[in-house]
């Protein structure tokens, strides 16, 4: 199932939040029962959080490999130096603009 962007607009947003409030807790030094527990919490949320970035990165990898399989099948360059070299001829002594020797 696929999460709107709003879904993970939200996520991202309550995963900078999370940070924040754990960054602000570790610089206390010495915490609260309480806080020892809302460290916990958010350790947890983090973990999961990785996890789902992960599964996220797997699949933007397959979708990056299946775009390069069709732009070879289409004869796209590999490189962008490789299309730049097909699109520009290159200057050699018979192409020099009339002139250039004074």
């Amino acid at each position: 199932m696929s999460k709107t962007k709003t879904t993970m607009t939200s996520d991202i947003n309550a995963l900078t939040t999370d940070l924040a409030h754990l960054d602000t807790l570790l610089a206390k030094g010495e915490l609260t029962e309480e806080e020892d527990v809302d460290v916990a919490e958010l350790f947890k949320r983090l973990e999961s959080a990785e996890g789902v970035a992960g599964d996220v990165e797997g699949r933007i990898d397959e979708i990056l490999a299946k775009l390069d399989e069709i732009l070879e099948d289409i004869g796209v360059p590999e490189k962008l130096e490789d299309a730049v070299d097909v699109a520009q001829p290159k200057v050699g002594s018979d192409t020099q603009t009339k002139g250039d020797s004074n």
